[in-house]
């Protein structure tokens, strides 16, 4: 249950109860509307003490409120988040839930701790990538670039580019 206390990342469930958590901003994007090309919402993956990843996402009718608060690298307690079911259509990391931003969210910076993951990723084996060609997740992989396909669009004004890679298989 969410409470003055600081959560961990894999106590969050799914409620409109206001979660507390110290994350490190892991990677950050803003979000494309598809239709216009103008700026939509804020993406973020967080990291927490333990090294567990979550997807974070402000909306686009919060944008103007977060677009400067959280920086890639920074240590963050963010107070009165949201916690929902992770969108299916496209899930940065394999958590089933994703934190919220919203109009009652505040954010405090943090100083460096030493011991606070800097970088967490799930590798999976390069040999395995196409049976997972089909899920939701991004995948990490580690490989040494061989060459890339010029990019080509393809149906729904989507965009294509071929990489290839080779691990130690």
């Amino acid at each position: 249950m969410a409470s003055e206390k600081i959560s961990l990342i894999d106590d969050l469930k799914n409620s409109h109860a206001p979660w507390k958590l110290k994350v490190r901003v892991f990677k950050f994007w803003e979000g494309k509307d598809p239709k216009t090309g103008s700026p939509a919402g804020l993406d973020y993956i967080f990291i927490d003490e333990q090294g567990s990843r979550i997807h974070g996402k402000v909306l686009k009718f919060n944008r103007a409120r977060f677009i400067d608060k959280l920086e890639e690298g920074n240590i963050y307690i963010l107070s009165k988040v949201s916690v929902y079911t992770a969108e299916q259509h496209y899930r940065p990391t394999r958590r089933e839930y994703m934190v919220f931003l919203n109009n009652s969210t505040i954010v405090q910076r943090v100083d460096e701790i030493d011991d606070f993951p800097k970088f967490s990723f799930d590798f999976i084996k390069l040999d395995t990538l196409a049976e997972r060609r089909d899920n939701v997740f991004l995948n990490d992989v580690v490989g040494v670039y061989i060459d890339s396909s010029e990019v080509t669009k393809i149906k729904d004004g989507k965009r294509l580019r071929e990489i290839w890679i080779r691990d130690e298989t």
